[in-house]
């Protein structure tokens, strides 16, 4: 049996398995990237374009829906922490 890895697999393995390539085969592999790394929220100047986009292809209707969904009243108003997950729900409905 041959078994077949190239580089972004072992990238994507789960921790035990890069452990046990680096040990038992001696691949390297590089670490991976602690999981509580903050992530930057997106610029708000992003969301409005998206947001911009939306309404000029979509209308105020689902625009709104969006922000309903999301729980901002305003576009501007968004704050950071929930910037992401309004853009992703733009994305969903343009």
């Amino acid at each position: 049996m041959q078994l077949t890895l190239d580089q972004e697999d072992i990238n994507n393995a789960p921790e035990a398995v890069r452990s046990w390539l680096a040990k038992f085969i001696n691949v390297p592999t590089p670490p991976k990237p602690a999981p509580d790394t903050p992530l930057q929220a997106p610029a708000i100047e992003q969301v409005i374009e998206a947001a911009m986009k939306l309404l000029e292809s979509k209308g105020e209707d689902v625009l709104q829906e969006v922000l309903n969904k999301v729980g901002v009243d305003r576009v501007k108003n968004c704050p950071a922490d929930k910037r992401a997950e309004l853009l992703a729900e733009i994305a969903v409905h343009a």
